[in-house]
């Protein structure tokens, strides 16, 4: 039976003050270079997001899309912007699909539309913690992945790490407690084929 590899990465991982070694970046790169090479897959461990942060980017995200529809229009995508909340129908993006049940909010910089903390208390910061952990553990994971490509080649690779500016971070709301994070440039009208943690 084949099964997915698991690597850990706790060498790397934000539990790791400061920068990790040279030697831990190539050690977790030569794990993750075998487990693509032989499978494609891996299952990440010991990253060092917490669970607390997780559970309080899905309770400050509940508390959003529990509002009333007229507090959650005060902070709507404004035309030619990719920040803010859209209600339903408001994005449709699978040809075919007339209604779209899901309700969004997207946050694409920290200068994004926030809602107040009268009506989130601690929204803002809960999703500025959590995107810049996310953004730390990417630019380390993109330094894994780099020597992984490169393990057995005499080549430089560049790499573009994000910021906690560039477009980031997405949430959706599908009606029937179907929620999805994710990170990632792209959003997709089927609850099933969006990218996550």
């Amino acid at each position: 039976m084949i099964s997915i590899p698991v690597v850990d990465i706790e060498a790397v991982g934000l539990k790791q003050s400061g920068q990790p070694s040279n030697e831990a970046f190539r050690k977790v790169a030569s794990e993750i270079h075998q487990a693509f090479s032989q499978i494609g897959f891996v299952y990440l461990l010991n990253h060092g997001i917490s669970q607390e942060q997780f559970s309080a980017i899905f309770q400050k995200s509940r508390e959003l899309f529990l509002l009333p529809l007229e507090v959650k229009e005060k902070y709507k995508r404004l035309p030619n912007h990719y920040d803010g909340y859209l209600s339903s129908d408001k994005e449709i993006l699978q040809t075919g699909i007339q209604k779209e049940i899901k309700e969004t909010y997207e946050i694409g910089s920290s200068e994004c539309i926030f809602p107040s903390d009268q009506d989130v208390p601690g929204f803002k910061e809960t999703c500025l913690d959590f995107i810049d952990s996310c953004v730390n553990l990417c630019r380390r994971f993109l330094v894994v992945l780099a020597l992984s490509l490169v393990e057995n080649e005499n080549r430089r690779m560049d790499i573009c790490c994000p910021t906690r500016g560039s477009h980031f971070g997405k949430r959706w709301r599908y009606v029937g407690n179907l929620e999805r994070w994710s990170i990632s440039g792209y959003t997709s009208s089927s609850p099933g084929s969006e990218g996550g943690i």
